[in-house]
Parts: structure tokens; C-alpha cells; sequence
């Protein structure tokens, strides 16, 4: 585990004001929110920037990518897609770690979510954090960081006693199944490309619109604009 998480989930009260809808998903600004203060700490990651302008990058960057899966989501459901595994098989990928070497990284990540546990069985953060997790080289924004993604004490038990392995290859077969999905569309923009004598481009802008309409997609933060569709589809 990284100082990365710091960035991603340093907020535990997350700020869930929604920055905008997809039918009935909402993604909150906390979901794509920069972490100033555990940016400021990591001067490398800045490249030369700001920290206001790697917040707004970082943050934009985000939005981009959490906007496009919901939204590829969402539009593969409402054209009754459905994907078998012919449409999967070219997007799977074999991990290039063995079984063993997948569970001996594992290891180090498991740091984060036991040292969480003590806390959630009522040691002190401060503590905690100086026996277990800055050994490993995380910083205290790091630790208090994690439980955004292990909120709970069930959650730690959960990521713990699932085996690693079976973890990893869950999560090659979701991207799979998503980039297996983005295909599909792609290919039934590229027909309706055709057959309407425009380029792709035009196609995909035109079928965000329809899916502005009909989802509907509403961006609800001026900081945050809807892509066009080129920049989703392509």
C-alpha cells in the first residue's frame, strides 16, 4: 500500500455532496476528492505543479474515470446488452505473479487493514500507527486514509479472509467484463457511424446526448462538465 491512498482516501467523513447523477447512481465529490494536505507531503508526486493545480488535475482526472464506467454501465444495460464469453475472452489477462508470489505481496498489503482492525478494537490511531504502519514506510495520512476503504470492522475481516489470489483474479475479470462492455458499444456506435454517413465521433457525441436525455445524466457541480461522447466511447 502506498502514500497513494493517502490522495484517494484520506477523508474517513467523506464529503458525499454529489457532483453528478447517472439515472440513479449519484458519485460524490469525496469518491473524486484531492487530498491537499497529503499531496503538499509528497513533494515529487507535484511534478513541478502547485498543489491547487495537481488537486484540479487529479481531481478532474477522476471525475473522467468514474464518470465513463458508470456511464458505459449504464448504457450497455439500457441497449439490453448482454455479454458471453466469446466478447470477455480477448480482454482477460494472466497475472504475471505466481499463486505464491500473489499471496507474498499480499503480506504487505494486509498492513493497513489489521492495523485498522486494532483501531477498530479500540486502540489509539497514534499508536497503532507507530507499531504497525510506519515501519512500512506510510505516512499517518495513509493510515487514517484506509478506512475509506475498510470503514468498518467487518469489512477488515472480510478483505482478510479472503485469499488473495481469488481477489486478484475477481478484479482482472471485472475490468475484463467492463472493457468487454465499452467493445460492445463501441462497435454498435461505429455501425450507427456507418450507417448515417458521419464519422465516429459524431455518432458517439450524438448517442451522450440521447443518454443525457434518457438516463438521465445530470452534472449537478459547475466544476465538473459531461464529457462528450468521444471521450467516453472511443
Amino acid at each position: 500500500m502506498t502514500a497513494i491512498l493517502a490522495i484517494l482516501f484520506a477523508m474517513i467523513d467523506i464529503d458525499r455532496t454529489p457532483v453528478v447523477r447517472i439515472g440513479a447512481t449519484e458519485i460524490v465529490y469525496g469518491e473524486i476528492q484531492c487530498d491537499a494536505v497529503a499531496l503538499s507531503s509528497k513533494p515529487m508526486r507535484l511534478r513541478g505543479k502547485s498543489v491547487e493545480e495537481a488537486c484540479r488535475e487529479y481531481e478532474q482526472w477522476m471525475y473522467r474515470f468514474r464518470l465513463r464506467r458508470e456511464v458505459i454501465a449504464a448504457a450497455f444495460s439500457r441497449e439490453g446488452c448482454e455479454l458471453n464469453d466469446a466478447d470477455v475472452a480477448p480482454f482477460r489477462r494472466t497475472p504475471s505473479l505466481s499463486d505464491s508470489e500473489v499471496r507474498a505481496a499480499a503480506e504487505q498489503m494486509y498492513v493497513l487493514p489489521r492495523a485498522l482492525g486494532r483501531v477498530y478494537a479500540g486502540e489509539e490511531w497514534q499508536k497503532v500507527w507507530e507499531e504497525d504502519v510506519r515501519p512500512i514506510g506510510s505516512t499517518f495520512a495513509d493510515f487514517r486514509g484506509a478506512a475509506r476503504l475498510w470503514p468498518s470492522a467487518a469489512d477488515v475481516h472480510r478483505y482478510l479472509t479472503q485469499d488473495a489470489v481469488s481477489r486478484l483474479n475477481e478484479s482482472f475479470e471485472r475490468q475484463a467484463r467492463e472493457e468487454a462492455s465499452h467493445a460492445v458499444l463501441k462497435r454498435m456506435l461505429e455501425r450507427r457511424a456507418m450507417a448515417a454517413g458521419v464519422t465516429f465521433d459524431v455518432a458517439a457525441d450524438e448517442y451522450m446526448r440521447e443518454l443525457v436525455r434518457a438516463l438521465p445524466i445530470e452534472s449537478l457541480d459547475s466544476r465538473f462538465a459531461l464529457p462528450a461522447g468521444q471521450e467516453v466511447f472511443r
